[in-house]
Parts: structure tokens; C-alpha cells; sequence
């Protein structure tokens, strides 16, 4: 029985030595929020583009895509998407970007049990963003 005790112990020092190492590695790192990450991604933008027109500037950030933006401008604003897909030889290109910061999704329909992945897609043609959906 005082084997079992002892043993019962000894785990449970193990375990706190480990989380308080765990701890203290955590505690050196500089992680940031996904607001943070968003925020440089589109200060740098900006900064390394003054010429970035006014009101697409100020629509970039409010984190906000407006018709006529560039790819890099949606990716300033909104990351980089998760999937490509292109149609009509290259001529359409649609992101689809995840749901969560900066772009929302709502969850679909779940009573059937089954729940789809929910993208915001942004669709480009000729270089230019011409429209984007959110569900």
C-alpha cells in the first residue's frame, strides 16, 4: 500500500514539474492573436505601399474588401486563402479563405448531423477582385 502511495505521488510531482515547465517555455515565446497577426500583415502593406488608394486604404483597415482590389490587397486584409480553385481557363480565380478572423462565417444548416466546411470566397477575373460571400 505505501508503494501505491508513494507511486501516487511521485506521478503527480512528474506531472507538476512538467507543467511547470511547460509553463515557463510558453512564457518566453511572443505569441500573438490572430487581431495582432491581421493588424501587421496590413501595416506592412500599407506602409510598403503609399500609393494604395484612399478610400481602399481605408476599407483595408476596417478589414473590409471592396470591388476592384488587387490580390494582394485582399491578402493584406484578409491572409492568405486556404484554397485556389480557377474556371473558365484561368480567366476566374476563387479563394476560399477559412471561417474566423478577419472573415466570418455562420454554421450551416446542422440538424441533419452533418456539417460542412463554411469558406468566405472572394472571386477574381482580370487581377481584380469583382465579388466576394460570406454564409
Amino acid at each position: 500500500m505505501a508503494k501505491i502511495i508513494r507511486s501516487h505521488a511521485a506521478s503527480r510531482l512528474l506531472l507538476a514539474a512538467l507543467m511547470v515547465g511547460v509553463l515557463a517555455g510558453c512564457a518566453g515565446l511572443d505569441l500573438k492573436s490572430d487581431r495582432q497577426v491581421s493588424r501587421e500583415r496590413l501595416t506592412a502593406y500599407l506602409v510598403a505601399h503609399p500609393e494604395t488608394d484612399r478610400t481602399v486604404a481605408a476599407a483595408m483597415r476596417k478589414f473590409t474588401v471592396r470591388q476592384g482590389m488587387t490580390p494582394e490587397q485582399v491578402t493584406a486584409v484578409w491572409g492568405a486563402p486556404h484554397e485556389i480553385r480557377k474556371w473558365r481557363n484561368g480567366k476566374v480565380t476563387q479563394w476560399l479563405f477559412p471561417c474566423g478572423w478577419p472573415a466570418h462565417c455562420f454554421p450551416g444548416d446542422t440538424r441533419s448531423g452533418i456539417v460542412e466546411p463554411q469558406y468566405t470566397e472572394a472571386y477574381f477575373e482580370k487581377g481584380r477582385l469583382v465579388r466576394w460571400w460570406s454564409p
